[in-house]
């Protein structure tokens, strides 16, 4: 059951990223300096790619849950904003 909870938090956290960049997309473009025509969207490498690295974030994450005896949703999500905001750099 442990395995299918992260494949779900996988999933939420790139469905989430792909509507993110769908709304996003011709903003983060520009700034990447990417254009329509640079993009190879038939390449799906990237797709996949990030779906590994979801899975990875995802079971590690359960895996620092699990330690730290996080127990309900709200723990979770209080920690895992957390550890979203003390991952950022501002340098």
């Amino acid at each position: 059951m442990e395995f299918l909870n992260v494949i779900v938090a996988a999933a939420g956290g790139w469905i989430f990223g792909a509507i993110w960049y769908g709304v996003m997309g011709k903003q983060w473009m520009a700034a990447a300096g990417l254009t329509e025509e640079t993009m190879n969207k038939a390449n799906i490498t990237a797709f996949v790619g990030s779906f590994v690295a979801a899975i990875l974030v995802a079971g590690m994450m359960r895996h620092v849950f699990q330690f730290a005896r996080v127990e309900t949703v709200l723990e979770g999500a209080k920690n895992g904003l957390g550890l979203g905001c003390s991952s950022q750099h501002h340098g």
